[in-house]
């Protein structure tokens, strides 16, 4: 029997087929959106940005502006994920910024009660000054190597130690590098940047001459001994990235040995060599994303790749990936590891038909766990996790794990997820430490087909005296061998100081506080209830 169709049947298939349709092109513009530049949530800047770096899930930037959304800052502001916060003020535009013994440093030139330094050191209450320099010197970058702090930047002294453009710093006293450091071009010389690849310190700039070798703008030091991986002269180098194992420097120069690549070289068996013809553009700021290069900077009239202020190589060729509608220059490029987020910052405006102003970032891999933060430390004796996420798709449960090398990992503790979510949700779990100096914790999470969709690791130091525990039946805190008060600081740095070394957190609102004592290391409380 001949079946026959009607026009209701075809009105019908009409509408399947225009679902199938849109819902394409939704998946389409989902994944063009995933993989293009866009705002951070909160609200604009007003100005440049010139640094950027995260620590504990917190973005850290810093630039030019006295506003960030709603807030009013000074010349450096945090961001949780969600919003910004508030954060104490610095003297003037940092450079960059590092971390040294867990804390974190804005490098540039400060004047602190008319006195010039080159760092300064946030305490996590507060700003306080670091490392005086000479009258007009400025400090770039800075590095923990070997345990120490090494700081380069346009100097002549550190603390009355003479030390030309790089320094470092034991925890006790400053040291220079002997042998002359010298620019024929540029008085006093540069460095511009450092990186370690290797546990060997790279170092750039604006020099001809470091601690007494002959090195066009570029350094490398093992240790013991420098060798040089000349650019040309008269130019100089301002950034570095490692990528699948190759380091890369930026900067302003034509060429590099017998190869014509403006802008951008790499390491080949301790010589320079060119990067697919170079680019059009002095670069200022280079990173490693999704196993690409990516750089940054200003355009110029050059040979090489015209990519606008962005970009990056695949390979065999370079992709423009410009940042803002208004192009401006790139000043900072920052990959966050623990979402693999990469952010960008200058003096850029409104990237596409986002208002990003001057700071933009891109996702390009939408995992079923958004994470913000995961962070394992020792709260007594318990080894405390905690983790959060921003929302959630089909997440089922986590698992969380031990290792005493990093290596073999044993299932501790598993964890139920929320499902599909997109709001916040915090997580906090309790470990029993091993006797290993280093314990190393894992986490997994799985979807609700089984499928292990993300995974996290942190290395945790396990300490034999306890200072400082928190009890979270009481939800007190006491510190057993503290002869100062202690100090109750919320993320967003408001702290009170109390009298005692005892403290009843009762009375605080459920959340994240950090507790500690002059001269003792921080913990981390989450009051709840």
């Amino acid at each position: 029997m001949e079946k026959k169709y009607t026009f209701k049947h075809l009105c019908f298939a009409m509408a399947i087929v225009a679902v199938f349709l849109t819902a394409c092109i939704v998946a389409l513009l989902s994944s063009v959106q995933a993989q293009s530049w866009r705002p951070l949530p909160g609200g604009s800047l007003d100005a440049r940005v010139t640094a950027i770096y995260s620590q504990g899930g917190i973005l850290w930037v810093g630039g030019d502006f006295t506003t960030a959304g709603p807030l009013s800052v000074s010349y450096v502001v945090r961001h949780d994920g969600y919003q910004w916060l508030p954060t104490p003020p610095l003297p003037s535009t940092p450079r960059s910024f590092c971390i040294y013994a867990g804390d974190i440093y804005a490098l540039g030139s400060f004047t602190v009660g008319g006195i010039r330094y080159g760092a300064m050191h946030f305490n996590g209450t507060t700003w306080l000054p670091f490392a005086v320099l000479n009258s007009i010197g400025e400090a770039y970058a800075g590095i923990e190597y070997n345990g120490e702090l090494y700081i380069g930047g346009a100097f002549t002294s550190v603390e009355n130690v003479p030390a030309v453009s790089l320094a470092h710093w034991d925890g006790i006293s400053w040291c220079g590098f002997s042998g002359i450091t010298s620019c024929s071009w540029q008085t006093p010389p540069r460095v511009k940047d450092i990186h370690v690849v290797n546990n060997e310190l790279y170092v750039c700039g604006s020099f001809d001459m470091i601690a007494g070798i002959n090195a066009n703008c570029v350094g490398v030091w093992n240790g013991a001994i420098w060798r040089p991986l000349d650019i040309c002269w008269y130019f100089y180098a301002s950034c570095f990235a490692t990528v699948n194992s190759t380091t890369f420097v930026g900067g302003n120069f034509p060429y590099v040995g017998p190869y014509t690549s403006p802008g951008i070289a790499r390491e080949n068996n301790g010589t320079l060599q060119g990067v697919g013809g170079g680019v059009q553009m002095a670069v200022f700021a280079a990173e490693q994303y999704h196993n690409r290069l990516y750089v940054g900077g200003a355009g110029l009239i050059n040979t090489g790749a015209n990519i606008g202020n962005c970009g990056y190589w695949n390979g065999s060729n370079w992709i423009t990936d410009n940042v803002g509608i208004h192009a401006g220059l790139i000043d900072a490029l920052y990959r966050e590891p623990l979402q693999d987020v990469l952010y960008a910052g200058g003096d850029f405006r409104q990237s596409w038909n986002d208002t990003a102003d001057y700071i933009a970032y891109k996702a390009e891999i939408t995992l079923p766990v958004d994470l913000l933060l995961f962070e394992c430390e020792l709260v007594g004796d318990i080894l405390q996790a905690t983790w959060v996420t921003a929302s959630e798709i089909n997440a089922d449960h986590f698992v969380v794990s031990l290792s005493v090398d990093g290596s073999t990992y044993r299932d501790i503790q598993l964890v139920s997820a929320h499902g599909t979510s997109s709001i916040r949700h915090d997580y906090t779990t309790n470990l029993v430490p091993t006797d290993q100096t280093t314990n190393y914790v894992r986490l997994r999470e799985y979807d609700t087909d089984g499928v292990l969709s993300g995974e996290w690791n942190c290395a945790v130091p396990v300490y034999t005296e306890n200072t400082i525990t928190f009890n979270s039946k009481t939800n007190s805190v006491v510190c057993t061998s503290c002869t100062e008060p202690l100090i109750v600081c919320t993320i967003d740095g408001r702290c009170i100081k109390y009298k005692s070394t005892s403290i009843d957190l009762s009375a605080y609102s459920p959340g994240l506080y950090v507790v500690r004592s002059v001269n003792k290391k921080p913990l981390r409380c989450i009051v709840a209830y």
